[in-house]
Parts: C-alpha cells; sequence; structure tokens
C-alpha cells in the first residue's frame, strides 16, 4: 500500500464556531501525536475548512484502493445527525467499511450527550445513530471545559491515536473483543448468516429474537436461556450479535442475560464490557446494570470479573459499596489491592456511600492502616464540616460523622479498629473552639453531638465542659449554650430511660437545630 495512511475529522462546523476552533485544536494535536507514536510523518487528518466537502477527498482515496489506510472520526454532536453533509459523509463511509468487511474504520468521539444514540428513531438520522450505537466510542463529555494542553486531554489524545494507529495494523477487527473459543462471525460470513443458523439450531434463540423484535425480552425467557444446555460458543456467538443489533431497554435485557452467563458459565462476559462502553446504554440502564451486579454469586472468578467491571469501567461509587458489602471475604482475597487502587484514589470524599466502603475495608482488609489513615484525613480536612468545608464536593454534615461513630460504638471490635478516628475527631473539636477562625465549625461539631446523642461525648465531659476559659471571649454566649446542652446530653446518655432527660435534650437538640439548619441535615430518629 503505497498511499499514506490518512484520517478524515468530519464534525459540524457550527459546533467548531461554538467551541471557538476547540474541534480544530483537537484534529491538530490528533495529528501531531498520530506521527510522534508511528515516528511516520506521513499521517495526515483532514478537515473541511473551506466548504469542501471532506468526502470529496477521501471518496478519491477509496477509489484508489486505500480505504483499508483510510480513518473516519465523526464528532458527535446533537449538531452532528442533523446536518446533512456530516450524515451523508457517514453513511457512505459505513457502506465502505462493510464492503471491505472491517468494522474498526469509523472512530466516533462523543462530545457531548447526545440523545438519538439511545433512542433513534426509523429516519435516516435514527438509522445511523443506531450505528454509531452499536460502536464503543472515545468519550469526550468530561474534557469539554479541559484546557486542549492540559494532562487528561493530552491522554485521551494518545488514547484516541493508539485507537487508529492498532485499527490501521491489523486486518479486521471486531468492535465486542471475543474470547478466542468464540464464533468468527465477520471474516468468512455475514452475521445475517450466522443469526439465522444460530436461530435455527436453538429454538430458544428464535424466541428470543421473535421477543427482541416484539414487545420486548422477558425475564423468563432469559432465565431458560442461561438454564439451558447450549453451548458455550453459541451462547457467546448469538448474545454478541443482539447486543450489537438491539439499543435502549432490549440492550439493556442482553446485557443482564449476558451478566447471568458471566456468572454461572463465565461466558458472553465480552457482552457486558461492551454493553457497559460509554454511549451504548443510556444512564438509567447503565446505573440498573451496575446494581444488578451487586447481585452475582461469590465465585471467585464471577468476584474478580465484576469488582474490574466495577472500578474500570462504571466508577459509580453507591454500587461498589453495595458490590463491596455484599462479597468483602471475596474481595479481601482477591482484590485487595485493586479494591485498594480506587478507594485511596487522590480527592475521593466521604459522600456517596465511601465512608461506607471505607469502614468495610477497614474490617476486612489484613493491612487496614492506609483506609484507616485516609478517613482521618477527612477528619482533619475538614470533610465532615457540611456547608463551612472547604472541600468543593464529596462532604458530609457533622451530624453524618456523629451518627457513623454512633454505629461503630456499638461494636466492641470496631470501637478498637477505630479508635484513631475518635481519637482524631475529638483532638480537632478541642482545638476548633479554641480558635477565633475555627470556633464556628467546632460549635456545629459540638452541637452535631448533642442532636445524635453521640455516645462517645462522656470521654469529653472533663475537656468540653470545663473549657469555657479557652473559648474566644467574643463567642461565650454561644459557648454557654453548647455546655448546657452537652450536659443534657450527659445526663441522658446516664439515664437514657428517664423521660425529663428525654424530654430535657430533645429541647436543646431543636433549639440547637434551629441555629444552624443551614449547615445539617435534620436529627436522625432514636435508634
Amino acid at each position: 500500500m503505497n498511499a499514506a495512511p490518512a484520517v478524515f475529522f468530519s464534525y459540524s462546523r457550527t459546533d467548531d464556531e461554538t467551541e471557538r476552533a476547540r474541534l480544530s485544536g483537537i484534529r491538530k494535536r490528533l495529528e501531531k501525536e498520530l506521527r510522534f507514536l508511528s515516528g511516520n510523518e506521513a499521517w495526515e487528518v483532514f478537515q473541511d475548512v473551506e466548504d469542501i466537502e471532506i468526502g470529496q477527498q477521501w471518496r478519491q482515496r477509496l477509489s484508489e484502493g486505500v480505504a483499508g489506510s483510510t480513518f473516519f472520526v465523526p464528532v458527535l454532536t446533537p449538531t452532528y445527525f442533523e446536518r446533512p453533509i456530516c450524515r451523508e459523509e457517514l453513511m457512505q463511509f459505513v457502506q465502505r467499511e462493510k464492503e471491505l468487511r472491517r468494522d474498526d474504520l469509523i472512530i466516533p468521539i462523543l462530545y457531548v450527550d447526545v440523545p438519538i444514540l439511545n433512542q433513534p428513531d426509523d429516519t435516516e438520522r435514527g438509522m445511523l445513530a443506531r450505528n454509531i450505537a452499536a460502536r464503543q466510542r472515545d468519550d469526550w463529555r468530561d474534557l469539554r471545559t479541559f484546557n486542549l494542553d492540559s494532562a487528561k486531554v493530552r491522554r485521551r489524545i494518545t488514547q484516541l491515536a493508539n485507537s487508529i494507529l492498532s485499527a490501521h495494523t491489523r486486518g479486521a477487527a471486531q468492535p465486542i473483543q471475543r474470547d478466542s473459543s468464540a464464533a468468527d462471525l465477520t471474516t468468512s460470513r455475514s452475521e445475517d448468516d450466522w443469526l439465522e443458523e444460530l436461530t435455527s439450531r436453538h429454538a430458544l434463540f428464535a424466541a428470543l429474537l421473535a421477543e427482541a423484535n416484539g414487545s420486548g425480552i422477558t425475564t423468563a425467557l432469559l432465565e431458560a436461556i442461561v438454564a439451558s444446555d447450549i453451548p458455550a460458543i453459541d451462547l457467546e456467538a448469538f448474545f454478541q450479535i443482539m447486543a450489537r443489533r438491539s439499543y435502549g431497554k432490549t440492550r439493556y435485557a442482553i446485557a443482564i442475560g449476558a451478566l447471568q452467563l458471566g456468572d454461572s458459565r463465565e461466558c458472553a462476559r465480552t457482552v457486558v464490557e461492551f454493553c457497559l462502553q460509554p454511549g451504548n446504554l443510556a444512564a438509567d440502564w447503565r446505573d440498573d446494570l451496575a446494581h444488578a451486579i451487586a447481585g452475582v454469586s461469590n465465585a471467585p472468578s464471577t468476584v474478580k470479573w465484576c469488582h474490574t467491571l466495577l472500578t474500570r469501567d462504571i466508577k459509580l461509587d453507591p454500587q461498589y459499596y453495595f458490590f463491596l458489602s455484599r462479597h468483602a471475604a471475596e474481595v479481601a482475597q482477591h482484590c485487595p489491592s485493586d479494591m485498594a487502587a480506587y478507594l485511596l484514589v487522590p480527592d475521593r470524599g466521604p459522600a456517596a456511600f465511601n465512608l461506607d466502603s471505607f469502614t468495610v475495608a477497614v474490617r476486612i482488609s489484613s493491612k487496614p492502616k492506609p483506609f484507616l489513615t485516609r478517613m482521618t484525613e477527612w477528619v482533619r480536612d475538614g470533610w465532615f464540616d457540611g456547608n463551612r468545608s472547604r472541600q468543593s464536593e464529596g462532604c458530609e454534615t457533622p451530624t453524618d460523622l456523629y451518627r457513623y461513630l454512633n454505629i461503630l460504638l456499638e461494636n466492641a471490635d470496631d470501637r478498637k479498629r477505630f479508635n484513631e478516628v475518635f481519637q482524631v475527631t475529638h483532638d480537632r473539636v478541642y482545638r476548633l473552639i479554641k480558635q477565633r477562625s475555627g470556633f464556628e465549625i467546632g460549635f456545629d461539631h459540638v452541637a452535631a453531638m448533642i442532636i445524635e446523642k453521640y455516645k462517645g461525648a462522656q470521654s469529653l465531659e472533663f475537656d468540653l465542659l470545663h473549657r469555657i476559659y479557652e473559648v474566644p471571649s467574643e463567642y461565650s454566649d454561644s459557648w454557654q449554650i453548647l455546655e448546657a446542652g452537652f450536659a443534657a446530653l450527659i445526663k441522658y446518655l446516664a439515664s437514657p430511660e428517664h423521660p425529663a432527660a428525654s424530654t430535657e435534650l430533645h429541647e436543646v437538640s431543636m433549639n440547637l437545630f434551629s441555629r444552624r439548619r443551614d449547615s445539617w441535615a435534620q436529627p436522625s430518629q432514636e435508634r
């Protein structure tokens, strides 16, 4: 092949104007990266900049028989699918891919959310959107506000360039990477032929295909297929085809079936991975699939696989906690390093169930020190200061902290495990109430102890009730309110069943809550 390899960068010029030539900047950096990584200065990334259809350039290359080294990178936005020229270029390149029996020459960039990808209609736009939705896309949605020379954007451009170079070096590729035992669906015969053969060979496949084309796939039929004796190689091939051809709720159902097969028979796992790629499922379906992953069995192979999905592809902290709490022993045995790598990333705060995940990690880990250290850092750095926190996101309120510490105090082992967290919390409160700059935060914390009936308050009685002389003078009136409330808390903890003590504490708590309602959640119910 004598012609130089080329990439045609397809985009809406309106989008580029809106983004102040940012898309053109991506193209320039991609071209430089391709040349740098390949050592081949002949790489070119073409762009329509003078009202000349980009298709005029690549049609000539296709006619010269060099389509195998010609790649198409559409920048996906809602405007892209509305622009006739963009649709025409994409449609012609899709057709050329089919002629070459290739499926890796189109490498889309998902620049912003594109609703039609999740709900394609029966128009030309919908047909093209359905084709793109079946592909793995380079997701740039979280990079739109980053400088093009930032580390994150540069890494993503490198990844995009590597994807193009990898496709350039192989003769054909699959949109879903299959196990080596899976049937070849593209090189020797068409996908339609495979589907016809598989459905004629297995009645359950024919039934599922009929449901997919009708009112929708039922749970009962999926369970029947999972429980059947259909060979794994046929299951793998059929679910791959169905995942590629479906979208929306149907693709979600296929992903659930593949998850069950991956759990019980260790096949079709690549189908789940395909469905989890950005843009292949709507956000709600993706979240539901992530939640379903928490319900898999405790088989070591399954736990390791699902843990990888959650930490590499999904990255949703609540779903990770549900999985971790259910499979704690298996994760501790088979994935301790991966668990630590996921939880201990910089700037991860205690919100979104992260505090709960760290608690599980401390309980199950043979080396819990790093997790305890991060928890004490949260306390010291003000991650539990609510609206007063210096952190931008991922924070919790003081009431959340003392509600959580109360739970730990109910277990003797946890009292020992988390003693450092208790001590750091108490020490910080001591320091805050003595500082003019920190008294307001300290007030919030002591008031939260009172509101949450903090069981650890008795160990603070002497230090807090006798520190009036250390409180900045301008806050002495506020401290007297806290002092009375703290005394009521100590009285209640000594006799929690005594009606008078309970009533007094409740009145104090409501008074304190009304003074700091902008910083706290509602007081918790009696436990």
